[in-house]
């Protein structure tokens, strides 16, 4: 009768431990939804919602505490300001539970190609300079007087925007000094930024790696507010 006893217990725990395993996949499964359509609605420019997945297991022990250790989002495409970054991938740590969803830190990376970034360039100064990329290098091509004119650029982190810093001027082969380019062209180029103010409130571009055909971008902030769950 003990034996018999033992066993009925132990079945007992089991099917209780699977049920709370069940119910805990369950709620974990609703949380995710919330968080995609909620951070479907603070980036407009989501070509689909993404996918998301909570890390940690219990779930719902992180949700009494009032706080989701690691939430990770993927998605294929996102729009910012008319720039196409590619791949996706967020991060955010310390995720609320409570209106509104805000995370203690964020990092987000991707990728948006030379062809992208050379329609915004083209919105704000005009298609008359070309962009290439050669030897790891962001590379400007236009023409003064006829001589084609190729300007070595480096994008860098400015905030919530991508600024370029001349490196390299060569006009018609030579190099030349920056002094000796007409105002206008040396003011367009090393003004250019390019804007990225959809990032969510808090969050700023923290790195800008040239690759063979465009270019990774990293971006991240803390205290940043992800939206209010629905």
């Amino acid at each position: 009768m003990r034996a018999r006893g033992l066993l009925i217990t132990g079945a007992t725990a089991v099917v209780l431990v699977g049920g709370l395993v069940v119910a805990d996949g369950i709620a974990r499964a609703g949380a995710q939804d919330r968080i995609a359509t909620e951070v479907g609605r603070a980036l407009p420019g989501l070509a689909e919602a993404p996918e998301v997945t909570v890390d940690g297991f219990p779930f719902l022990t992180q949700v009494l505490a009032g706080e989701l250790t690691s939430v990770r989002l993927t998605a294929p495409e996102l729009t910012l300001d008319g720039l196409l970054l590619e791949d996706v991938d967020v991060h955010l740590e310390g995720v609320s539970t409570t209106q509104p969803l805000t995370a203690d830190a964020a990092r987000l990376t991707g990728f948006t190609s030379l062809a992208s970034v050379q329609g915004v360039v083209d919105g704000e100064i005009g298609s008359e300079v070309g962009l290439s990329i050669d030897g790891g290098q962001l590379v400007a091509t236009t023409e003064v007087l006829g001589l084609p004119v190729e300007v070595g650029l480096r994008p860098e982190p400015a905030g919530r925007a991508i600024a370029v810093v001349v490196e390299t001027l060569s006009l018609g082969g030579a190099s030349v000094d920056a002094e000796r380019l007409p105002d206008a062209l040396t003011e367009a180029l090393t003004g250019l930024t390019i804007p990225l103010d959809e990032l969510p409130a808090g969050v700023d571009i923290t790195g800008v790696t040239v690759e063979a055909d465009g270019f990774g971008l990293e971006a991240g902030g803390s205290d940043v507010v992800v939206g209010a769950m629905p």
